[in-house]
């Protein structure tokens, strides 16, 4: 009696896991859609941060200068490493697709 408890247990366990652990990873196709997402994100306020610096410079206020450089050195860190993360994932699509 304790051993069919336990395999239901362990049965329905297993089953509820399954559908979760399938939406928690994307599907390739999802991945590269988001990260071409992120990617055209990151261009963006790039962009912005850009016109922000051109902006404080003429203003002539250094600290805004300094802090708008610093915004636009982190948003092209983001954009380098999200270009990075798609090329991963575009390698192991292709490899996967070779197998």
């Amino acid at each position: 009696m304790h051993k069919t408890i336990a395999i239901a247990l362990f049965a329905a366990a297993t089953l509820n896991a399954l559908p979760a652990a399938q939406a928690q990873t994307p599907a390739p196709r999802q991945e590269l859609r988001n990260d071409t997402r992120e990617i055209r994100q990151d261009r963006r306020e790039i962009d912005k941060d850009r016109k922000a610096v051109r902006e404080a410079v003429k203003s002539g206020d250094n600290k805004a200068a300094k802090a708008a450089r610093k915004e636009l050195r982190e948003d092209q860190r983001d954009l380098k490493s999200d270009v990075r993360e798609r090329r991963e994932d575009v390698r192991a699509r292709k490899q996967a697709a070779k197998k």
